[in-house]
């Protein structure tokens, strides 16, 4: 399942440093209860940047990040 996720509680659990950005937005996968990928893009007018994308190691390969991407450019038609 892909949701929104507030940045502090992406940052404690990926120990990721990031920008502050009032244009930023942050969506996690989640499977089983547990955080296994993330992405966050930046929303400025009509454009959408993606800034990072990232699956944990012993869940690659399993099609999660194809799955992000896909679910990000419904969010972006919308």
């Amino acid at each position: 399942m892909i949701k929104k996720i507030d940045k502090e509680r992406l940052i404690n659990i990926f120990d990721i440093n990031e920008i502050e950005s009032p244009f930023r937005k942050y969506f996690c996968y989640e499977e089983n209860n547990e955080i296994i990928g993330y992405f966050c893009i930046d929303i400025i007018y009509e454009k959408i940047e993606l800034i990072n994308i990232f699956v944990k190691n012993e869940f690659r390969n399993r099609k999660i990040g194809s799955n992000m991407l896909k679910y990000l450019i419904d969010f972006a038609r919308k």
